[in-house]
């Protein structure tokens, strides 16, 4: 819910506070997209068993 609120939870917390959900996930797409500072890449995946999508996004200074 924080996320859909627009607060950024950290790689460490999301590690520590779930499990996960374990399938075999195909990649579907990247956007990238440069800002002043910033760099942000998006990844798309789904779930080869559940079908669920997933949105990786990771931030990089420079």
């Amino acid at each position: 819910m924080l996320t859909y609120a627009g607060i950024s939870i950290k790689k460490t917390e999301v590690r520590t506070a779930s499990n996960g959900i374990v399938d075999q996930w195909i990649f579907l797409d990247q956007k990238d997209r440069k800002g002043r500072k910033f760099k942000r890449y998006s990844n798309w995946f789904i779930g080869r068993n559940t079908n669920k999508i997933a949105l990786f996004i990771d931030f990089r200074v420079g």
